[in-house]
């Protein structure tokens, strides 16, 4: 997945606006109408499988509609866990952006940048 790495001892560090105006520029992303973050424990929680699928459907049906983004932990844990299956599954063409510290993903070595 596309991913830029937004370093804060850069000076003057980047803005919203910059991070924005990346995405949309290398990206391709349509400018979102409305941000959404998806918040909730970052510890999983199973569901039943109909509860998992209604939840999924509902999430991906609020997505399509709103025409914006999505700002998930960037975990594969809780709340965002269900949110990129249900993109994966029923809206794959909406944004969904996770925001997670460089220093809590497995294998962070292998990511390279440019400056």
């Amino acid at each position: 997945a596309p991913f830029v790495c937004v370093r804060r001892a850069r000076t003057p560090p980047p803005s919203a606006v910059d991070t924005r105006t990346f995405m949309e520029k290398n990206w391709k992303l349509k400018r979102p109408q409305v941000l959404l973050s998806i918040t909730g424990a970052i510890n999983d929680f199973a569901l039943d499988p109909e509860e998992s699928e209604e939840l999924m459907a509902g999430l991906a049906e609020t997505a399509k509609s709103v025409g914006g983004w999505f700002l998930t932990s960037g975990s594969h844990s809780g709340m965002a866990k269900y949110m990129g299956k249900a993109l994966k599954l029923h809206a794959d063409k909406v944004p969904i952006i996770g925001v997670v510290g460089l220093g809590t993903l497995k294998g962070r070595n292998a990511f390279r940048w440019r400056e």
